[in-house]
């Protein structure tokens, strides 16, 4: 009995220890310094990490308004690398990756729930080097050649079944090159040049059985001869424009991979 009233009063002691850690202090030259707690107006956590000289060392966590874990940072000692996992409003994680000071660095894996879904390269925080987008299959659904912050190079599109759907050339983050968008069985459906992401010169549209639908005449983005169409021609074509998108921009989908690959009407 003796031994069991001295036990519980040391885990008393314990826990008042504990509860009195103090939080959130600065030393006197006004640095943070120990365990800091931040919150929002609503009184939700903001940011948990520990500090030491004004400078966050080990694991930081910070949290959306509703409470929701945002982003989990690991500060490496000796070093500006911080190796980051960053999470949506509902908990999930989107994406891992370095920071080298306040730029991203090296290698950053995109997720949807625990699949990997894209993978960019980045150097002194400028996108380089080539990015790809992966199927739930594995199989590459796109790939695009990034240097110094700007898409430049071949992208490429998939099929599901790993063959070729498009493939466009830009130029210091413009289009600017031949485009060539193809049938599932590999025939070309729609060949064309931009310059300065301007369509330009003979765009040719084909049949699934490889014989030619219309030529369209475009002048920096001009179309020339809307006549050519007739109006069963014309209604396809701007509908095309419109919703299929052909040919998609994969600069507006950079932080969507998943909305890049969904079905298209």
């Amino acid at each position: 009995m003796r031994l069991f009233i001295v036990f519980t009063m040391l885990i008393g002691f314990m826990s008042f220890g504990f509860a009195q850690e103090p939080v959130n202090q600065t030393d006197s030259n006004g640095l943070k310094q120990g365990h800091w707690i931040g919150h929002y107006p609503n009184g939700n956590i903001q940011y948990e990490g520990t500090f030491v000289d004004g400078e966050p060392v080990g694991e930081m966590k910070r949290y959306y308004p509703n409470g929701q874990l945002q982003a989990r940072m690991h500060y490496v000692p000796g070093s500006d690398s911080i190796i980051a996992e960053i999470y949506n409003k509902d908990g999930k994680r989107t994406a891992k990756g370095v920071f080298l000071g306040k730029k991203k660095s090296g290698t950053w894996s995109y997720f949807d729930g625990d699949r990997i879904v894209s993978c960019e390269h980045y150097l002194n925080g400028l996108h380089m080097g080539t990015d790809t987008i992966w199927f739930k299959s594995g199989k590459p659904a796109r790939t695009s050649e990034w240097e110094a912050g700007k898409m430049n190079g071949v992208v490429r599109e998939y099929y599901p079944d790993g063959k070729l759907k498009f493939e466009m050339v830009y130029v210091n983050g413009k289009r600017d090159g031949l485009t060539v968008a193809y049938f599932e069985n590999g025939d070309p459906e729609i060949e064309g040049n931009y310059v300065n992401n301007l369509r330009n010169g003979d765009w040719k549209f084909y049949n699934q059985d490889g014989t030619l639908k219309y030529t369209l005449k475009y002048d920096k983005g001009v179309l020339l001869n809307s006549d050519v169409l007739n109006k069963a021609q014309q209604k396809e074509f701007y509908e095309m424009e419109k919703n299929r998108e052909v040919l998609k921009d994969p600069e507006k989908y950079r932080n969507d991979p998943s909305g890049y690959m969904a079905p298209r009407r």
